[in-house]
């Protein structure tokens, strides 16, 4: 099984990657439910909670402040890239 530290290292450094010298907002990430459901247990979020719009730091449930897309699949994966 992934550790809660490796999914939140993965999914930071994907997110990071595809900002490059921009912001996490201005990445988009694709991510399936399962995944989805890792990541916020990794963070504390309830398991069932939904991606939202930027709030602020402590109001917002996304991928590393990207903004998020759940997709529905039982397939592990994401992926992220800079919006335009």
């Amino acid at each position: 099984m992934i550790s809660d530290d490796e999914i939140l290292r993965s999914l930071v450094h994907q997110v990071s990657k595809a900002a490059m010298s921009g912001s996490e907002r201005d990445v988009i990430t694709y991510i399936s439910r399962p995944l989805w459901k890792l990541w916020c247990h990794a963070v504390g979020y309830p398991e069932d909670s939904e991606p939202t719009q930027w709030l602020g730091l402590h109001k917002t449930r996304r991928v590393y402040g990207s903004e998020t897309v759940v997709l529905k699949s039982d397939l592990l994966f994401s992926v992220s890239f800079q919006s335009e």
